[in-house]
């Protein structure tokens, strides 16, 4: 019993190993920290996107809103009032305004009734004015909260003045519902949905916190992926390390046999070292964890604004418990599986055959039943690989993944095998004496070597992936971009409304920029989110003009179009619809769609698919003219315009800057300045992945290094008798330097396959 429950001889065998398992214990850390630090990270991009839904809401419980940029009449709020159960229901404009002064620092704009004291009450704001008559009378008063939300201020404006501003007379964007205090919530909001008119919805904070958290989840799988490939690695790195230190000490525990000591104390001894190894990865992983989520949170925060077009939160790393116990859990768990064959292994080796067998490779698993483990595995992967596609699960993503990177290090040994009777030949005809025995020592101990070019083509694999992944997206983005944009300039606004999309400025601007000398040709667009089945897509409007004149550019359809698919979009019957798109919502060209707008269902047919980019669920392109009737809306993000014959860009640009540039803040681009701007916020949007791939990349140097650290101290007896035979230092250097750039260069070859 006492034998059970000590860590006496553990600690004393790690005391004496401490030197050889160092390397070990830092790529443990490393994979405790990847997994602590996304998850620190994550919860607090999360939390702070999550309390600024609390802090917009105030006390109301519920929301009636039509979506981003949707406009209803005022009178719905008075409809929604007259529901059993609602106490206050109240019209408000929300939207986003900058200061002039420079800084370009955002304002929230709530625009309410603000001669209505209970407003005051649902937005914890005591408006204390000097001469509300005076405040009244100028349309564009502002009031300064001391609440933030999104970064910026919250200013209070007159219900009127918002209107004036950013809607139109009469329309607003939402109703902010308090309930009455013995009324239920849900039912309040059965009511309310079966009095408002079609195209509208009401939903509460929590619905807005969900969909958030589900915004959110696909942005951590992904990074999720990486911390996997990561402790995938820390966990073959372990298994390596492991067997080679159990086998050097097989004498030792043959001894043990001998004496009478049963296997399973045996294993059971062994797995607690392996234990005592996974408590000193730990110690050291959790703080270089919470430093690396405090390197990674504002990169991430831009990342999840970034790929779903959110307003950047003020988030602040907090230390949860929960996080520190999975990276706990893992940390231990890892090292203890990856011990838990090695040590059987050891404790059932026989005095006799230990005493036989010294310093030689203990023998492994049967071919046969390794080649059944590689067999399963890549069947697991196939299956976990078809539930995502058709399920498009986050867990089976990420357990196909893990497998994934399972099999690669399992597909390491029989390549290995195959060459491994010509490799020291070869590498004497390539680099001498030295090459042959750098190939020879690899060889000898080929369980060893496969699981190192295991670990780096996982670690490389992962980077390779990565690499692939980003410049894959990049490219495509350009390639798209630049066949859909040939304007001579683009205008935008300089300020961003959320993400990476430009604020919307008033459609009043086009007819100013028409009168600037030398602009021929203008196209507007407008890109809003917009809830479609249960999920929230881009809409990108655009003049019918840029349909029908493909020298303004024209977006590349990929398969079978419907006829005359230009004119019909134009014309308004018809739309172009994502690639992400027709597969997230399983459509097909020629299919109908029926989008649910502020002024009714409103049925379209898809006419072609294209690459667009605006959002992960899937972008709808259609004509502007259907979609301001339809949405009420009369804002633009971008206009593209053409220059007259013999006017320069240049001219006409500096024109426009002179003439309306202060005014509106405008910023003038030409289609490449755009697309530029565009690929800088994928390689923002992708940053923390290069965070990540360092880290794994640092796991898989650790382990390379472990190997060969491990090899150079199991032939210290043999180096030195080279030494005192003549053989020079820079021989024997140059021998492990040979072993490192073989295992490196076999890793590579597997990561390549892999990765890609």
């Amino acid at each position: 019993m006492r034998l059970t429950c000590s860590f006496r001889m553990p600690l004393r065998f790690a005391r004496h190993s401490a030197g050889g398992m160092a390397l070990t214990i830092v790529a443990i850390g490393c994979g405790v920290a990847l997994v602590c630090a996304i998850d620190l990270a994550n919860r607090a991009v999360l939390r702070a996107f999550v309390e600024i839904v609390d802090t917009m809401a105030g006390r109301a419980a519920l929301e009636v809103a039509a979506g981003e940029g949707g406009l209803f009449p005022e009178d719905v709020a008075a409809r929604v009032g007259s529901v059993p159960g609602v106490e206050l229901a109240l019209p408000v404009v929300k939207a986003m305004a900058f200061t002039l002064d420079g800084s370009g620092e955002s304002l929230t704009v709530h625009g309410v009734d603000l001669t209505d004291k209970a407003a005051e009450g649902v937005y914890g704001a005591t408006l204390e004015l000097d001469d509300p008559l005076v405040f009244l009378s100028h349309a564009d008063s502002v009031v300064l909260s001391r609440a933030r939300a999104y970064g910026g201020n919250v200013a209070l404006m007159d219900l009127y003045g918002a209107e004036a501003l950013f809607t139109r007379a009469g329309f607003i964007n939402g109703v902010d519902v308090v309930v009455k205090r013995d009324a239920e919530v849900t039912r309040v909001a059965e009511a309310i949905a079966r009095v408002l008119p079609e195209g509208l919805r009401v939903e509460t904070p929590v619905q807005r916190q969900a969909d958030l958290h589900r915004v959110m989840q696909s942005l951590r799988v992904a990074l999720d992926a990486m911390g996997l490939f990561g402790l995938v690695a820390a966990f073959l790195i372990a298994f390596n390390r492991l067997s080679t230190v159990f086998e050097a000490r097989s004498w030792q525990l043959g001894v043990l046999r001998a004496v009478g000591v049963r296997r399973r104390v045996v294993w059971r001894e062994l797995l607690k070292e392996s234990a005592v190894l996974g408590t000193a990865g730990v110690v050291f992983g959790i703080p270089l964890g919470i430093g690396l989520g405090r390197l990674l949170l504002p990169v991430i925060a831009t990342t999840a604004t970034l790929a779903y077009k959110l307003v950047a939160p003020r988030a602040e790393l907090a230390v949860h418990p929960s996080s520190l116990a999975l990276a706990t859990a893992l940390g231990l768990g890892s090292p203890v599986l990856a011990a838990a064959l090695p040590a059987w292994r050891a404790s059932r080796v026989a005095l006799a055959a230990t005493i036989r067998s010294r310093g030689v490779e203990q023998p492994g698993g049967s071919k046969a039943s390794m080649w059944l483990v590689r067999a399963a595995t890549a069947v697991a992967i196939g299956m976990a690989m078809a539930a995502q596609s058709s399920t498009r699960s986050a867990t089976a993503g990420l357990l196909a993944t893990g497998l994934i990177a399972v099999g690669t290090a399992l597909a390491a040994r029989p390549p290995l095998q195959l060459i491994g009777c010509v490799l020291p030949a070869v590498f004497r005809r390539l680099a001498g004496p030295s090459g042959q025995l750098a190939a020879a020592n690899l060889v000898h101990n080929l369980r060893r070597t496969a699981l190192t070019v295991g670990t780096v083509g996982v670690g490389l694999g992962c980077v390779v992936w990565f690499w692939t992944m980003a410049d894959s997206f990049q490219s495509s983005l350009v390639t798209t971009l630049t066949a859909a944009l040939r304007a001579d300039l683009v205008v935008t606004s300089t300020h961003v409304a959320s993400g990476y999309v430009e604020a919307p400025m008033s459609e009043d601007l086009l007819a100013r920029l028409a009168r600037v000398p030398g602009v021929r040709t203008l196209v507007a667009s407008r890109v809003i989110d917009w809830p479609h089945s249960g999920r929230s897509i881009a809409i990108e409007a655009i003049d019918p003009t840029y349909f029908t004149h493909p020298e303004l550019g024209q977006w590349p359809l990929f398969g079978e179009r419907i006829a005359d698919v230009w004119e019909r979009v134009a014309r308004g019957e018809a739309v172009i619809v994502s690639a992400n798109f027709a597969l997230n919502f399983k459509a097909r060209v020629g299919d109908p769609i029926v989008l649910h707008t502020p002024t009714g269902p409103l049925q379209l047919s898809i006419g072609g698919i294209t690459a667009a980019f605006e959002s992960p669920s899937g972008t709808i392109q259609m004509s502007r003219e259907v979609y301001s009737a339809r949405w009420r809306d009369r804002q633009v993000n971008r206009v593209g315009l053409k220059t007259a014959p013999g006017e320069t860009a240049s001219a006409v640009r500096e024109a426009i800057a002179h003439d309306l540039g202060r005014t509106y803040d405008l910023r003038i681009l030409s289609p490449g300045e755009l697309i530029e701007y565009y690929a800088t916020q994928v390689r923002r949007a992708f940053a923390p992945l290069h965070v990540l791939a360092a880290t794994v990349m640092m796991v898989t140097l650790l382990g390379m290094a472990d190997t060969l650290v491990a090899g150079i101290l199991e032939r210290t007896r043999e180096l030195g008798m080279m030494r005192a035979l003549g053989v020079r230092r820079g021989y024997l250097a140059r021998m492990v330097f040979l072993e490192a750039l073989l295992l490196g260069g076999s890793g590579f070859a597997l990561a390549l396959t892999a990765g890609l």
